[in-house]
C-alpha cells in the first residue's frame, strides 16, 4: 500500500499479466476496505447520535470526537496493514458487543472510547481507499502503454463503442455496452462523452437509477425514458408483446417536467403509480402532472407515447370525471401512441399508430372520452395502423356522421362495434374477435367485403376448440395475396386473441359458435361461413378457398363402409373462380371427410374452375395422403367425367415449417415442397401422375420432404 501511495510501481519490469495481477489485488483489497467502512459506518453513526444527545454527552460531543480523532490520526503511508488490521478486528467485537448489550448503552465513558477509535478507523479507511485509487490509476496507465488496443484514439474509440451498443443494449440483467466503462479510465472518459448512448438506454434500470446516476452524462440529449431500447428510426417502438413502460413516482414526473422544459423528450413509456380505489390517492397528481406536461408545450423531438394507468376498478368509473380536459399539445414528429386505461384527446396530422387498451373487464368507455376519441380519429388523416383492446363503446348518436381514415391498413380491435363508426377503404389486415351471435358475424363479414370494398384473393374457414364451457371459435382469414401463397395454419391449441401481437397479412375474423355445431365444424359451420361470403361482389375474384378444422367431425374406419360412417358433406355454394382448394393433413378423417365433400356432384358444379388440390400441415401428416387414395382418386374422377368442369391437374404438398418461413423471409408463408402434375389418364382410365421438381429444391440444409 505505501508503494501504491508513492507510485514506486517499476513498470518496466512488469509484463500485462503481472500488471493484471496488480489490478486484481487493487481491486479485491479495495472491495474488503469498503465492506469493513461501511459496517464500522453504520455502527459509528448510531452511537454518535446516542453519545450527542442530552441525557449523554450532548450536543458539542460529535464536535469534539472529530477534532480528537484528527490528532489521533493514522498515516496510511507509514502503516503496517497486517497491525492495523488486527487492531480493526478487535475493534470490530468490542463495537459488536457494546451495540447488543443494553447495559453498555449507559457507560458513556466506554462508548466515548470505542467512538473515537470507529471514528480514527473510518478516517483510515477512507484514507487507504483514496490510495488504492491513486495504484489502480498507475496501473491502466501501465497496462495501456502495454496493450495496443488502449492507445487508440478516442476518434476511433467512439465509432467502435458505437457500433457495439446498437447490438449490446443494456437490460435489467445486463450493463451491455456501459462494462465498457469498467474496463479504464480511457475508455471511461470516451463513452462519458457519448452522451447520445446514456440518453437512449438511461431509464433501463428504472427511473430512480436514471435520475441518480446516468441522465447526468446525458445533459443536453434527447431522452428515450423507456425501460427497453427503442430503434433509433421509425416510429418508436418495439414488438407489440415487448415491455418498454417505466414506474413513475412523483419525483420522476418532476424530472419529465425538466427535460419537457428543455424539449429533449424522445420517448415517454411509463406507468403511472398508483395506490387504492379512490381518486385523491398518489398516483392521480402524477397522472394529472404528466397529462400537462404532454400538453403545456410542442415537443419537436418526441416521437413516441405510452402511458399505462393501473387504476382499480372502482376508481376508473370516477376518475375519468375528475381528470383535467387537456388536448395534448401539437408535437409535430410524434408517429406512435399508446394508451391504457385512459385517454388523452390530441390533434396529430401526422400520427401513424395508435393503441387503446383497457385492462378491466366489461368497460364502457365514458361518453365524453368516446366523442374525443371519434374527434381524435378524425384529426388522425395518417394513421394506418389502429388497435382496441377491452373497451367497449357506448351508442353513438343519432346523426352520427363515420370516421372515414384513408390510410388505415391495420385494424384490430377486441369490440366489431368499432366497425360502426368507421369507412375504411383501405383495410388490408387486422383482426376482430368479439363477435357474439351468427347475426353479428354476417353484419362484420358484409361490412368489411361490401362496405369497405375488402377484395380477398384467399378465404381460410378454420375451426378451434376453446377452454370456454359453451363455445369454441370459428375464425375467417381473408387475405389478399395472390393464391399461389400458401396459408399457414393457426396454432393449435388456440391462444387467446393476439390483438397486440402481427396480424401478419390476414384480416382475421374470430366469432364464438356453439360447442355442438363446432362439432360439425365441416358439413355445418364451413357450409354456413361458405354461403355468407359466397354471394358478395368481392368475393366473385377469390382464388383459395382453405379448411382448418381441429375437431375431427368423423371416423372412417379401414374395414367400414363410407355409408355406415354416416357422414354429412361440406355442402358449398357457387365460387366461380376458385381454383385452389387447401386442406389440412392434420388426421387421415378430416382430409377424408373434405376431399369426400370435393368429390360430391353438387360440389363438382359449384367449383367449376377447380384445378389444383393444396395439402397444407406438419411432416408428420404427409403420409395421411396415401391414405386417402380411394377419396382423392373419386375427385379426380368426378371432375374429368363432367363437361365444363375444370379437371383436377396439380396436387401440391406444402410444409408449415418455421426454419422455411425464415430463410424465404415471407412473413411466416411456408414454401411449396412437392406438386404431383395430374395427366391423362391411362389405357385403365387411371390418370397418371407425375411428381414435377419444385425450383429452390438448392436451398442449404435438408429438405424435410427427404424423410416422408
Amino acid at each position: 500500500m505505501r508503494a501504491a501511495s508513492q507510485g514506486n510501481y517499476d513498470f518496466a519490469i512488469l509484463d500485462p499479466a503481472e500488471l493484471a495481477a496488480f489490478w486484481r489485488s487493487i481491486e479485491a483489497n479495495a472491495a474488503m476496505l469498503r465492506v469493513a467502512l461501511k459496517g464500522f459506518s453504520l455502527r459509528h453513526a448510531k452511537l454518535v447520535d446516542h453519545l450527542s444527545s442530552p441525557h449523554a454527552l450532548g450536543k458539542n460531543f460529535r464536535e469534539d470526537l472529530a477534532e480528537e480523532a484528527q490528532v489521533l490520526a493514522l498515516c496510511v503511508e507509514d502503516s503496517n496493514a497486517e497491525s492495523i488490521w488486527h487492531s480493526f478486528i478487535l475493534l470490530d467485537q468490542d463495537s459488536y458487543l457494546h451495540a447488543t448489550h443494553e447495559d453498555s448503552w449507559n457507560d458513556t465513558t466506554q462508548g466515548r472510547d470505542i467512538a473515537l477509535r470507529l471514528e480514527i478507523a473510518i478516517n483510515w479507511l477512507k484514507d487507504a481507499l483514496e490510495v488504492l485509487r491513486g495504484g489502480y490509476f498507475y496501473i491502466e496507465n501501465a497496462r495501456a502503454a502495454l496493450t495496443p488496443v488502449l492507445r487508440l484514439n478516442a476518434d476511433i474509440l467512439r465509432a467502435i463503442f458505437g457500433q457495439l451498443a446498437e447490438s449490446e443494449a443494456p437490460t435489467k440483467g445486463s450493463l451491455g455496452w456501459i462494462r465498457l466503462s469498467h474496463v479504464c479510465s480511457v475508455w471511461r472518459q470516451v463513452l462519458l462523452d457519448m452522451r447520445d448512448l446514456w440518453a437512449r438506454d438511461a431509464f433501463t434500470f428504472g427511473a430512480g437509477v436514471a435520475r441518480n446516476d446516468i441522465l447526468p452524462r446525458a445533459q443536453g440529449t434527447v431522452v428515450s425514458v423507456s425501460a427497453r431500447r427503442l430503434p433509433p428510426q421509425g416510429r418508436g417502438r418495439l414488438p407489440l408483446n415487448c415491455e418498454t413502460v417505466v414506474s413513475l413516482k412523483k419525483e420522476d414526473v418532476e424530472l419529465i417536467s425538466r427535460l419537457a422544459a428543455q424539449r429533449l423528450l424522445r420517448d415517454v413509456h411509463v406507468d403511472v403509480v398508483t395506490r387504492g380505489f379512490l381518486v385523491e390517492y398518489d398516483g392521480m397528481p402524477n397522472l394529472v402532472d404528466l397529462i400537462r406536461i404532454l400538453g403545456e408545450r410542442s415537443q419537436p423531438h418526441l416521437r413516441s407515447v405510452n402511458i399505462r394507468v393501473p387504476w382499480e376498478e372502482k376508481a376508473l368509473k370516477v376518475m375519468y370525471e375528475k381528470l383535467p380536459s387537456i388536448h395534448m399539445a401539437s408535437h409535430p414528429n410524434l408517429r406512435h401512441m399508446e394508451l391504457a386505461n385512459v385517454f388523452l384527446p390530441f390533434s396529430l396530422p401526422l400520427l401513424s399508430s395508435l393503441h387503446l387498451i383497457c385492462t378491466i373487464d366489461n368497460s364502457i368507455m365514458p361518453d365524453r372520452w368516446f366523442g374525443l376519441f371519434l374527434e381524435t380519429l378524425r384529426s388522425s388523416p395518417a394513421l394506418d395502423d389502429l388497435r382496441i383492446v377491452g373497451w367497449m363503446f357506448p351508442q353513438p348518436p343519432a346523426q352520427y356522421r363515420k370516421v372515414t381514415l384513408s390510410h388505415l391498413t391495420t385494424l384490430c380491435s377486441t369490440t366489431s362495434e368499432i366497425l360502426a363508426f368507421l369507412h375504411l377503404p383501405a383495410l388490408q389486415r387486422g383482426y376482430l374477435a368479439d363477435l357474439k351471435s351468427l347475426l353479428n358475424a354476417r353484419t362484420v363479414l358484409t361490412t368489411v367485403l361490401t362496405r369497405y370494398g375488402y377484395t380477398p384473393h384467399s378465404v381460410q374457414l378454420c375451426q378451434r376448440e376453446a377452454p370456454d364451457t359453451y363455445h369454441d371459435r370459428v375464425i375467417v382469414r381473408l387475405r389478399r395475396t395472390p393464391s399461389d401463397i400458401v396459408c399457414p395454419l393457426l396454432s393449435l391449441p388456440l391462444v387467446n386473441e393476439p390483438i397486440l401481437e402481427d396480424p401478419g397479412s390476414y384480416l382475421t375474423i374470430a366469432m364464438l359458435c356453439s360447442k355442438s355445431r363446432s362439432r360439425r365444424a365441416i358439413s355445418a359451420l364451413f357450409s354456413t361461413y361458405a354461403t355468407f361470403i359466397s354471394p358478395m361482389a368481392t368475393t366473385q375474384g377469390l382464388e383459395t378457398l382453405a379448411f382448418d378444422n381441429e375437431t375431427r367431425e368423423c371416423v372412417f374406419p379401414a374395414n367400414t363402409s363410407i355409408a355406415e360412417t354416416g357422414w354429412l358433406p361440406l355442402m358449398l355454394p357457387f365460387f366461380p373462380s376458385v381454383t385452389t382448394v387447401e386442406i389440412p393433413f392434420r388426421d387421415k378423417d378430416t382430409t377424408f371427410h373434405l376431399l369426400l365433400s370435393l368429390a360430391a356432384h353438387f360440389n363438382v358444379e359449384r367449383l367449376p374452375s377447380l384445378s389444383s388440390i393444396r395439402f397444407v400441415g406438419s411432416i408428420d401428416g404427409v403420409d395421411n395422403i396415401m391414405e386417402v387414395t380411394s377419396p382423392l382418386g373419386a375427385v379426380l374422377r368426378a371432375r374429368a367425367s363432367r363437361v365444363g368442369i375444370a379437371p383436377i391437374t396439380s396436387l401440391v404438398v406444402a410444409l408449415p415449417d418455421q426454419r422455411w418461413s425464415d430463410r424465404a423471409g415471407n412473413d411466416g408463408l411456408k414454401p411449396v415442397l412437392m406438386k404431383i402434375v395430374v395427366g391423362e389418364p391411362d389405357d385403365n382410365g387411371d390418370p397418371t401422375l407425375t411428381v414435377e421438381p419444385m425450383p429452390g429444391e438448392d436451398v442449404e440444409g435438408e429438405s424435410p420432404i427427404s424423410d416422408a
